[in-house]
């Protein structure tokens, strides 16, 4: 080795020999030739280059493979800031990202392509601090718009909750918003008018609204002169009071300015019972089951139609009437089928008839006459020429009374007598008969018998 040339007290003060291994000055540099190992300031490398105190490198260090680092300090980062591979692979900081051990403070976030998404298992706070009382703004720009949180009335939070929570109720079809107790609907809002007229004496300067308001909700003219709120007049809950008493000759009147709210739809508090409005349909929901739509063709029951009183309430009038009736099977309270015909007057119920009269029909009063038509009715189930006027209810089929002479057994058949409007047992084979008792009678009077 060229070592080996050297000569005088250099070699013997400074150099050294461990078997194959030299070293300087013991361990000052140390070459450990067995494992081709180089040691500064270390008699036992442990690596290629084994260094024990600071190293200091006036230009580059390029590093190849992996490298370990216990701890590092880079002279021109600050302290606080992220460091990150700057565009040429430098480290790098800057104010705009910064730790400190606690938070994480980033002054922009962007995605490079598609979307982004931050995710946590809990809330995600923003705060805007343009000062030390939290009253900076939270600025969101865009054009296609901004998605909240949507969900059903049950499906409301109910912990943790601040006024000012937002979200979209899919009950409602509606925004809604936490106002601190309860959640509000969040809709376009219409002025409106309310009017009340009061009359003074010279006297009273006292008066009690109609609804309560505030004066700068209340618009007071008197005689047609807008009156100034807090000066000329003030309120209190549902008292106004004016600053002078109206004379018994002024018109003063009020108007008390409301708002309402449009809202796509309203539930109950579970979320349940609902009524949903979109652009083309009402939906109304009762204990989560459909029972009623209403679109521009037609109102469309689920559930059955059923009134809340017995027999009090009608289907139409006599000037409002429904034009066609479709259905499977009608069924009623009274008995028989009925047809309105003109009569030459009043008959009670009852009452046998045929053709004949001044009109179209007379009481009959020919004995096993041909013309009966039926008996008059009192409470028909189904009555056909309901519009006919001065028209009389004749019973053509069912059961219904029947006025009769004589006595009566039950299943005879009845057939027109001579007594007018009345019948008569008459099972001759010959005979005309229009109807068959359902009952014995031994006098004259009514049995219900059966229209034939």
């Amino acid at each position: 080795m060229a070592i080996s040339k050297l000569k005088g007290e250099i070699l013997a003060s400074n150099l050294t020999r461990n078997g194959v291994d030299l070293a300087f000055e013991t361990n000052l540099l140390y070459f450990d030739v067995t494992n081709d190992r180089i040691g500064i300031n270390t008699s036992t490398p442990s690596t290629s280059l084994d260094v024990i105190g600071n190293v200091q490198i006036s230009t580059t260090l390029n590093v190849i493979g992996a490298s370990t680092l216990a701890t590092a300090k880079v002279s021109n980062l600050t302290s606080g800031r992220v460091v990150t591979a700057g565009f040429v692979g430098e480290l790098e900081d800057s104010a705009l990202l910064t730790f400190n051990g606690t938070i994480l403070g980033i002054a922009n976030i962007s995605a490079p392509s598609g979307d982004l998404t931050i995710t946590a298992p809990g809330n995600i706070n923003l705060t805007a601090d343009s000062d030390t009382s939290g009253g900076g703004l939270v600025d969101i720009t865009g054009t296609d718009g901004l998605n909240i949180p949507d969900g059903t009335t049950v499906e409301r939070p109910t912990t943790g909750l601040t006024a000012g929570v937002i979200r979209f109720n899919t009950d409602t079809n509606a925004v809604e918003v936490y106002n601190g107790i309860s959640w509000v609907l969040v809709g376009s809002t219409v002025t409106g008018l309310i009017t009340q007229l009061i009359t003074g004496d010279g006297g009273t300067v006292a008066f009690t609204l109609t609804r309560a308001s505030s004066a700068i909700a209340l618009l007071v003219s008197t005689n047609g002169v807008i009156q100034v709120p807090n000066v000329d007049y003030s309120t209190s809950g549902t008292t106004l009071t004016f600053s002078e008493a109206p004379l018994s000759s002024d018109t003063v009147e009020l108007r008390f300015i409301t708002a309402t709210t449009s809202v796509d739809g309203i539930a109950d508090a579970l979320g349940t019972t609902t009524v949903k409005a979109t652009t083309s349909q009402v939906d109304i929901e009762i204990a989560s089951t459909n029972v009623l739509t209403i679109d521009s063709t037609a109102i469309k029951p689920k559930t059955d139609i059923i009134p809340y009183t017995n027999s009090t309430y009608d289907l139409g009038s006599t000037t409002k009437k429904w034009d066609n009736v479709y259905a499977t099977l009608f069924t009623g309270t009274y008995a028989d089928l009925a047809e309105m015909y003109v009569a030459d007057e009043d008959y009670e119920p009852g009452t046998v008839v045929s053709v004949g009269g001044e009109k179209e029909i007379t009481a009959s009063n020919l004995f096993n006459s041909h013309s009966v038509v039926g008996v008059v009715s009192k409470n028909p189930a189904y009555l056909m020429n309901a519009e006919q006027e001065d028209g009389t209810p004749i019973a053509l089929k069912g059961k219904v009374k029947v006025k009769i002479i004589g006595s009566v057994r039950k299943g005879d058949r009845l057939a027109p007598s001579n007594v007018d409007g009345y019948a008569v047992s008459n099972n001759q084979r010959e005979a005309w008969s229009f109807a068959i008792s359902l009952e014995d009678s031994n006098e004259n009077g009514t049995v219900t018998a059966i229209i034939l």
